[in-house]
């Protein structure tokens, strides 16, 4: 497959929070700039779509009693106008390209992208390069928890359209806790080994 080849003076690889930002600033500081994101999904970066927002938007639907089915579509409704105002904010720069696709180092300063849509791959090179690929969930090593259509990650939870009854959270951080305040019959596992109750 022949490679498209492009270059930037900069490139910045995940649209999160620090992503973004550096990309507007550069492009409106008139410098050149492509912002690269593996998803569609994640405009705008993890506080957007899978973490903050969206734990913040459930829990404000069940302080007001809402139903699960109307709080999940809520939530959807908020994190969609959310990453399509990102989009648009960098898009809409003159000077600032979005790419989506998966980015690989094939050198120093030199980047292939494998874009979601057609069968397409850049080669894309910079004068600078910024790395910007956020976190991904901890998964423990704790037998048969990969395979599991029990087990969610804090991201794939935001994605549950049907209200789980129970749930054990791992994890003391703060999804976890706010996951733990967005329902009832929740039980958190800390990591230093303290066992709270909630519901």
């Amino acid at each position: 497959m022949e490679k498209n080849k492009q270059h930037y003076e900069h490139l910045v690889i995940g649209f999160g929070k620090g992503g973004k930002t550096l990309a507007a600033y550069l492009a409106k500081h008139g410098k050149q700039v492509a912002l690269i994101e593996r998803s569609e999904k994640m405009y705008g970066g993890g506080c957007i779509n899978i973490a903050c927002i969206p734990t913040k938007s459930f829990i404000v639907s069940a302080e007001n009693n809402l139903p699960y089915e109307k709080a999940y579509e809520v939530k959807n409704e908020l994190t969609s106008f959310l990453r399509k105002k990102n989009f648009d904010n960098i898009e809409e720069l003159e000077l600032a390209t979005v790419i989506t696709g998966d980015a690989a180092f094939v050198s120093p300063h030199e980047v292939s992208v494998k874009l979601h849509s057609g069968n397409e791959e850049l080669l894309i090179s910079a004068d600078r390069i910024f790395i910007n690929t956020g976190s991904e969930p901890f998964v423990p090593s704790i037998p048969g928890i990969t395979s599991s259509k029990k087990v969610f990650t804090s991201a794939s939870l935001m994605e549950q359209s049907v209200l789980l009854k129970k749930l054990v959270i791992i994890g003391g951080g703060f999804i976890g806790l706010e996951s733990l305040l967005s329902g009832k019959n929740r039980i958190i596992l800390f990591s230093n080994g303290w066992l709270r109750f909630c519901g």
